[in-house]
């Protein structure tokens, strides 16, 4: 068989979408439905949201406050706002009263907001913005 030069890549590259294509199907058929949220779920904030990615996030503390910040955004129905706030030794309290604040500002926009309080290594609390895994529930009813 004979590959033109032009052309020869183009196949390569499919054969091997392929290959890659069929060895994720038969990774997924094997999977465990039984087995817990697998470390790709994590995101870059650290906390599980069902397989998402942030599409914005607020970190409280900066110039901008949390209400010009939802004004100044357009958001989308399916997106789920995640209030989350981490604490250090002895500063769970404060990050309960933080979250609540930030979500009580969100409240007054119009938004219902999911609070989530976890240790981490610094004080922070941020805002977060992800589509719900509501939306993907499609693709997984296909694989049972």
């Amino acid at each position: 068989m004979t590959i033109k030069l032009a052309q020869g890549w183009q196949v390569m590259l499919a054969d091997l979408s392929l290959i890659l294509f069929l060895s994720t199907a038969a990774a997924l058929e094997t999977r465990d439905p039984a087995d817990p949220v697998p470390p790709s779920a994590v995101t870059a904030a650290g906390i599980v949201q069902e397989s998402t990615t942030p599409v914005a996030v607020f970190r409280a503390g900066g110039e901008t406050q949390l209400d010009d910040w939802l004004q100044s955004r357009a958001t989308d129905p399916r997106e789920q706002l995640t209030v989350l706030a981490r604490y250090t030794d002895g500063r769970r309290d404060e990050a309960v009263r933080t979250a609540q604040a930030l979500a009580t500002v969100a409240s007054t926009q119009g938004l219902e907001a999911r609070i989530v309080i976890e240790p981490g290594a610094d004080d922070e609390a941020m805002a977060l913005f992800a589509f719900t895994a509501e939306d993907q529930q499609l693709a997984r009813k296909l694989l049972q």
